[in-house]
């Protein structure tokens, strides 16, 4: 009976042994669930700002790009105006040497 109950005594201790190693992987393992919650949900925030940042990013970039478009617009309606004005520029210069040669030639009849 002694050794039954020496026997019995040894199981009695591995069992709470046992069952103290399980409670502590049960904790562990609740602590690490825990843990992965909260870094699941750190990266979801993380994931809704980064999305929230490209967002306007690309709304920045596609006003931008309109922008730029108004002003290659502009700068082909400058650089038609700058050839337009060149051109009269021209125009204007023969004008006024025509003038100034009819002015010679009245300046030489009238001294004549």
């Amino acid at each position: 009976v002694a050794k039954l109950t020496d026997q019995s005594d040894k199981w009695q201790m591995q069992l709470e042994q046992a069952e103290e190693e399980k409670n502590q992987l049960a904790n562990s393992l609740a602590a690490a669930l825990e843990e992965k919650l909260s870094l699941r949900q750190e990266l979801e925030g993380s994931s809704r700002e980064l999305a929230d940042k490209l967002a306007t990013l690309q709304e920045q970039f596609a006003l931008s790009k309109a922008r730029e478009g108004e002003l290659l617009s502009t700068i082909q309606s400058l650089r038609e105006r700058e050839e337009q004005l060149e051109s009269t520029n021209l125009e204007a210069s023969g004008v006024l040497k025509k003038i100034e040669e009819e002015r010679e030639r009245l300046s030489e009849e009238l001294i004549a």
